[in-house]
């Protein structure tokens, strides 16, 4: 790929050319319905000496604009200690140095553009352009390796962080509100695939800040700003508490509408959830039982009933999102998988997850919801009782202005 980039000729080639010499064969697919980001997760495409790692082909009319290729992310790598990491760095330098035939800039991203310190280097020539940027994180004296961004493009411009002043304001965002009787469904919200990692709190952020029009703020960024580990899972509580500290940065508010977090949380829905058992003649739940072994073995019908039974329990659990959904802010929902049918595939069969509430319809009694896995999980619908039985956790993160 090295000599098209270098001459310039990548970025003039149809979506056609490039697929048949390049693309054709490689794990992915599009991330959006509308073909405008091409997901590859490891290509065995080189850039001359640079092997790949995720990569993203950004496309408008049928022609590549950008691309993003994520040289080392502790996600899909797993864990490098600081030598490594500089070693990693010191050979994709080098390797653009030969590329390009020019001699790299060294920059800082400001704090207005990147929600952690990111470090960069340009490449600038007369047929395109090459950035790379790196984070690292440490806690105390522990060096922890973040990521090796590499992105290039036409133009200095094409790869540039955007002007931060295109922010959504709050009544700009309305405007992707769609009504139909009973329905209302936010849409236009921009796709984040989180791959096979643990990301999906990040991705899912990432998505919203996007939204916003922040899309210059990525998951690798918020995977370093939420302490997400190289084994994959951030604490969703965790990274509200670290996106509040940056809100006044970058005009958003968090807050949290509920949550299952201390004991008495946990008592009251194991009780709730023995008397439910007991009028469906189903297995109780031991009072001694743990968090993680409670949601490991509920049952689904019981779950339903003992928090989404009455007409009350849906219309409190409704009403609480509905003046966000409505004013366009979609919802961040924490659920527990493999409890309710799903109605897609999913990548997670189990476990805590992280997606978006994007709207509801009241005549369907269903919820409007979306997954950070790809253009078919951008808007799918399941019973409003099977949400609110899995539901442990919900929060909006909205336009300060």
């Amino acid at each position: 790929m090295a000599p098209d980039l270098k001459s310039g000729s990548f970025w003039s080639s149809s979506r056609e050319d490039l697929f048949g010499k390049y693309f054709n064969g490689e794990a992915g697919g599009w991330v959006d319905k509308e073909k405008t980001q091409l997901r590859m997760a490891r290509p065995r495409i080189k850039i001359g000496e640079i092997s790949l790692g995720e990569t993203l082909v950004n496309w408008k009319d049928d022609t590549p604009q950008s691309m993003t290729v994520m040289i080392y992310n502790k996600g899909d790598n797993g864990a490098i200690d600081r030598d490594e990491f500089e070693t990693r760095l010191e050979r994709v330098k080098a390797a653009l140095d030969t590329l390009t035939g020019v001699k790299s800039k060294e920059y800082r991203a400001s704090r207005r553009e990147a929600v952690v310190k990111v470090n960069g280097w340009s490449w600038v020539w007369d047929k395109g352009a090459a950035v790379v940027e790196v984070n690292s994180s440490r806690e105390g004296r522990e060096f922890e390796a973040e990521f090796i961004r590499l992105k290039l493009g036409p133009t200095e411009a094409s790869i540039a962080r955007p002007d931060t002043s295109s922010r959504a304001k709050k009544a700009d965002i309305k405007q992707h509100v769609k009504k139909e009787g009973k329905r209302i469904v936010i849409q236009d919200i921009p796709m984040v695939d989180q791959g096979q990692k643990g990301y999906c709190v990040v991705a899912t952020a990432a998505r919203v800040f996007a939204y916003y029009g922040m899309d210059y703020v990525d998951q690798h960024e918020l995977a370093s700003l939420g302490n997400t580990s190289a084994s994959g899972g951030t604490s969703t509580a965790e990274m509200a508490e670290n996106l509040k500290k940056i809100g006044a940065r970058f005009q958003i508010r968090i807050r949290v509408l509920d949550s299952l977090t201390d004991y008495r949380d946990f008592n009251n829905i194991l009780k709730s959830y023995n008397r439910a058992a007991s009028k469906l003649k189903k297995e109780k739940v031991d009072s001694q039982t743990s968090w993680p072994a409670f949601w490991d073995n509920a049952d689904g019908e019981v779950l339903k009933l003992a928090r989404a039974g009455s007409q009350n329990q849906v219309d409190k659990w409704i009403n609480s999102i509905r003046p966000y959904i409505t004013a366009g802010i979609p919802v961040l929902w924490s659920v527990q998988l493999g409890i309710v049918p799903e109605p897609k595939r999913l990548s997670q069969t189990r476990g805590g997850h992280l997606r978006l509430i994007i709207g509801f319809d009241e005549e369907k009694k269903t919820v409007i919801f979306s997954d950070s896995w790809g253009a078919e999980h951008t808007e799918k619908e399941m019973p409003m009782a099977d949400a609110i039985a899995i539901t442990t956790g919900r929060q909006v993160m909205q336009p300060s202005k």
